[in-house]
């Protein structure tokens, strides 16, 4: 039995050489067959427990770590198939490529492309898409029984321009919509970012329970505008959000984030009530 905890590391686990950064070298499994094994999570949310009943992975003679996964998750059946690699990229972090498909139940995934440099997100260029004809399985994995069914896609483009990172991303869950449209310059930091959304649904409900909001009304929602992050500066800009007969329209900053004493805002709408 494995346990993992998120604490760091012991100092003499650490290798630090000229005052440089710490440096851990992973472990790549070239060469793997498992014919059994049980891999469990819990938190106050859901419980996640998968059987592995076959665990393949091959080294390519091109260098790539073939995978090929199977078993069931919450008893429902999953495979994982597909490439990554070279080995040294998995080593060293860089010109990462992957092609990976898979499924659990009715829920089909498609993971393909390349990045640069791991350790600091750069250079990415991904394509991601989830499809299902009904997201019942994924919403109970994800502790939200209460949020209503239907068809699940989801598409995302991850591409760069230098050092920017562009993110192009739509999603929709029966009649619930999400689109986004960013720019990163610095994709660990999340700085200098620019991000334009767009979000609407049947019930803005649906919403209180994916976040565990109680008390939120059961009314048709939409939103939209531009969030941007400049160094300590975050704002909204060109917002608008309406909710049943509540319309808003919103334009905020911070500047000097993440303190939160000194903000300025614009609101204007009709049909809200802000008293506590």
């Amino acid at each position: 039995l494995w346990a993992a905890e998120d604490e760091p590391l012991p100092e003499s686990d650490r290798l630090e050489a000229d005052g440089a950064d710490a440096v851990t070298f992973p472990v790549v499994l070239l060469d793997v067959a498992v014919t059994d094994g049980t891999l469990a999570y819990k938190d106050n949310d859901q419980d996640l427990l998968a059987t592995l009943s076959g665990v393949i992975v091959e080294r390519s003679r091109d260098g790539l770590l073939q995978v090929d996964f199977d078993g069931d998750l919450n008893a429902t059946l999953f495979t994982i198939d597909g490439s990554l690699g070279p080995v040294d990229a998995l080593l060293g972090g860089e010109n990462l490529q992957l092609n990976i498909d898979g499924s659990w139940g009715q829920v089909l995934l498609l993971a393909k492309g390349s990045i640069t440099d791991v350790r600091s997100l750069a250079g990415p260029d991904l394509v991601l898409e989830v499809r299902a004809p009904t997201s019942r399985l994924l919403l109970d994995a994800l502790g939200m029984p209460e949020v209503r069914d239907g068809p699940l896609a989801l598409d995302a483009v991850i591409s760069h321009q230098g050092d920017t990172v562009a993110v192009v991303a739509s999603a929709s869950l029966e009649e619930f919509e999400l689109a986004v449209d960013a720019r990163i310059d610095d994709f660990l930091q999340m700085d200098g970012v620019e991000v334009s959304y767009e979000l609407a649904g049947p019930s803005l409900q649906d919403l209180g329970f994916m976040f565990d909001i109680a008390g939120v009304p059961d009314v048709p929602y939409a939103m939209s505008g531009r969030a941007y992050r400049r160094g300590t500066v975050v704002g909204l800009a060109k917002s608008s959000a309406t909710a049943g007969d509540t319309r808003l329209n919103i334009d905020a900053e911070l500047p000097d984030f993440p303190q939160i004493d000194d903000w300025r805002a614009s609101i204007n709408g009709e049909g809200f009530n802000l008293s506590l």
